[in-house]
């Protein structure tokens, strides 16, 4: 492993130690996979159903991303389905632990790669115009 580093293969091994890199993942088409309807699903639930909705969310393949939030709603689920009839049945499941929206995606733009934290950028508190 230390070869591959070396030659520019693989991350550094220090920033794996450090922590920095915590893993590496393929990046699936999900439409290559049939599942053609992405939708952005936020709860707002209670903290008695939390764990339950989370687990739910576990052991729900088309859920394929979860986040906690702050605000009136309390999570948001990434949700990838093949048709409309099995997003309802998601939805409908989600709702038993509270209200839900329901947002498609028309469309999903490539992410940005992170940038360390520094202390002038952390201290501006309006972004730089372009």
């Amino acid at each position: 492993m230390e070869s591959l580093a070396a030659r520019g293969q693989c991350a550094h091994p220090t920033a794996r130690e450090n922590g920095v890199i915590t893993g590496y993942r393929a990046v699936v088409d999900p439409a290559a996979l049939g599942l053609n309807i992405h939708a952005v699903v936020r709860l707002r639930t209670t903290h008695a159903q939390l764990a339950r909705a989370l687990d739910f969310a576990s052991r729900t393949s088309e859920i394929t991303s979860t986040l906690r939030i702050t605000g009136e709603d309390c999570l948001i689920f990434d949700v990838h389905c093949p048709q409309a009839g099995r997003l309802e049945e998601v939805v409908d499941a989600l709702a038993r632990y509270g209200p839900v929206t329901t947002s498609l995606v028309l469309r999903a733009y490539p992410g940005k790669p992170l940038a360390e934290a520094t202390p002038s950028a952390s201290r501006r508190k309006t972004p730089t115009p372009l």
